[in-house]
């Protein structure tokens, strides 16, 4: 017969032996588990139910190797598109990815953006981003995709039982010396000398504080940059930037210009702060209202505001989930 070869092992002849590959000896049997056999020895065939592969025992190095291409990941849930060596699950609300065949998986997690507060205040920070790599098994996983602040911080975005949690993003803080909430990116602090709030570790980073003089409020943090402090009387501060993903934005269709989470700028009297890349909205001059909201579906935040109310909303949070094909 032909010669095969697996892992370091070739197969030579139609010697017989139970879940065994070693020596030109061909396996009649494997093991079928979840977890891996106790006491393998060289050569031993192990099937993976867990991930859909086939593994083979490397006693070299003392692990298992595969030894074919894991079957592709099977799973519905979101709207589905495929590009390149990938197919991506997008979910602009909250729902449910359901896992046919296991694998490997890469999760994209946006929470919502804060809002803005009223009377000249600061940019709402950007939700959290969280970028990770997952197994996943035949199941059923719960997407919770968060809202964008109204009056509030921004709400946290998950997959349950399989990411960690992006948080929601900080409220920017109003006029008369409120301080910016921490979030997943901190919002702006406020005109009169308010202190920008800070952001998640590994998720997004701090707005800047108000100036004390001439209605200059701070910039919401972006997953990607820290806000900017002006340091001009009357400037608002401008919100960071944040992560650019342009690729998976290309496939999907979302994002920002290929980025998601920035922050909002803040509200000022002489020149308004800029919204950061990733939906961050634009800050509003003094005495011309409420502003602009963040862009959905980015976790960008909001614009701080120009003075009166409602506030600005942050931007809705999303979810993306990857897997080779």
């Amino acid at each position: 017969m032909a010669i095969s070869k697996i892992g370091t092992n070739s197969i030579s002849d139609n010697a017989v032996t139970a879940g065994k590959v070693a020596s030109g000896v061909i396996p009649d049997a494997v093991t079928k588990s979840a977890t891996a056999p106790t006491s393998p020895a060289e050569g031993d065939l192990w099937y993976d139910t867990s991930t859909n592969t086939l593994k083979y025992y490397n006693g070299n190095v003392s692990q298992w190797a595969s030894v074919t291409s894991s079957i592709p990941v099977s799973a519905t849930g979101g709207t589905v598109t495929t590009s390149g060596d990938y197919k991506y699950h997008t979910f602009t609300s909250s729902g449910t990815f359901t896992v046919s065949y296991g694998g490997d998986i890469e999760a994209l997690v946006v929470a919502g953006g804060g809002s803005s507060d009223t009377d000249v205040s600061g940019g709402g920070g950007a939700g959290g981003l969280i970028n990770s790599t997952h197994t996943v098994s035949a199941q059923s996983y719960t997407v919770t995709v968060g809202g964008g602040g109204s009056t509030s911080n921004g709400t946290d975005s998950v997959i349950v039982g399989l990411s960690s949690t992006a948080v929601g993003g900080g409220k920017g803080g109003k006029y008369s010396n409120n301080a910016g909430n921490s979030g997943g990116s901190g919002g702006g602090g406020g005109g009169l000398s308010g202190s920008g709030g800070s952001g998640t570790s590994g998720q997004g980073n701090s707005g800047s504080s108000g100036n004390g003089s001439a209605y200059q409020s701070g910039g919401g943090g972006g997953s990607g940059a820290a806000a900017t402090y002006r340091g001009t009387a009357g400037y608002g501060g401008h919100g960071g930037d944040g992560s650019n993903f342009s690729t998976w934005a290309t496939a999907t269709s979302t994002g920002d210009g290929g980025y998601y989470a920035g922050g909002g700028g803040g509200g000022g009297n002489a020149s308004i702060g800029t919204g950061g890349q990733g939906g961050g909205a634009d800050g509003a001059y003094r005495g011309t209202g409420a502003g602009a909201d963040g862009q959905a579906n980015t976790g960008g935040g909001a614009g701080g505001n120009g003075g009166g109310s409602p506030a600005n909303q942050g931007g809705s949070g999303i979810v993306i989930i990857r897997y080779a094909i």
